[in-house]
C-alpha cells in the first residue's frame, strides 16, 4: 500500500472521536476492551425556566431515548462528510433523562472505514457514557456539570487479507476533543426527540426515539 498504515489510523481515531461526541451519544457494551480514556469536565451554564419547563424540566424530555444504528450513522455522516467510514451494527445509544434533572448516556460504537481502491478495511469499537444535570426550557437544552468518557477497543485492520490489531492507546489524542457544546436546540413528542447544534461542519440533528 502506498498510504501510511499510521497516518490512517490516526485519522480514523480523530474523524471516530469527533463523530462520538456529546451532547447526546451512547449505547451498551460488555464486550470491548478499553484501552483509551478521555474525561472532560464542563462549566456551568445558565439554566432558564418556562411555564412549559417548570423548574427547567420539560416533562417531555423526561424518560429513555434510544438513538440507533441509522440515526448514530447519519449524525456520523454529517460531522465527517466521509464517503469510505460509517457506523455499523450493532451500535446504540441510551440516553435517560430524569425528571429531577440529572441525565445518563451510554453506548457503543462500531466505526468501519473501507480504504479506497480495493477491500481493506479497519474497524473500531468505541464505548460512551456521561452524566451530568440538564435543564430545559421547551425549545432548548442545557447541559451542566458534566462528565463524559469514551473508551477505545483494539482497532482491527483487514489489510491484502491479512488481519491484524493495533491498541489505539498507542496514539496521542487531542485534549478536550470530547468537549460538548453546552446548549443545543430540541424538538420533543411522545415519542420522538430531535437535538440540534452547530458543528465545525455544520448543523448536526440528533435524531432519537421512545
Amino acid at each position: 500500500m502506498k498510504i501510511s498504515i499510521k497516518t490512517i489510523l490516526i485519522i480514523f481515531v480523530l474523524l471516530t472521536s469527533a463523530a462520538c461526541s456529546l451532547p447526546f451519544l451512547a449505547g451498551d457494551s460488555s464486550d470491548a476492551e478499553p484501552t483509551e480514556d478521555i474525561r472532560t469536565e464542563m462549566p456551568t451554564p445558565a439554566q432558564t425556566t418556562t411555564a412549559e419547563a417548570t423548574d427547567g424540566v420539560d416533562p417531555c424530555l423526561v424518560g429513555v431515548w434510544i438513538m440507533d444504528t441509522n440515526a448514530l450513522n447519519n449524525k456520523f455522516l454529517d460531522l465527517t462528510h466521509s464517503p469510505n467510514m460509517y457506523v455499523v451494527e450493532p451500535s446504540a445509544m441510551t440516553l435517560e433523562l430524569s425528571a429531577e434533572g440529572n441525565y445518563v448516556i451510554n453506548g457503543e460504537t462500531i466505526v468501519r472505514a473501507d480504504i479506497p481502491n480495493g477491500s481493506d478495511y479497519m474497524q473500531m469499537t468505541g464505548t460512551h457514557s456521561g452524566e451530568g444535570r440538564y435543564s430545559a426550557d421547551g425549545s432548548s437544552v442545557f447541559l451542566s456539570d458534566s462528565t463524559y468518557t469514551v473508551a477505545f477497543g483494539t482497532m482491527t485492520m483487514n489489510i491484502n487479507g491479512v488481519v491484524a490489531e493495533a491498541p489505539v492507546s498507542t496514539f496521542t489524542l487531542p485534549e478536550n476533543f470530547m468537549s460538548p457544546p453546552s446548549t443545543s436546540a430540541y424538538v420533543c413528542s411522545t415519542n420522538s426527540l430531535q437535538i440540534t447544534y452547530e458543528s465545525p461542519s455544520g448543523p448536526i440533528t440528533e435524531e432519537w426515539a421512545r
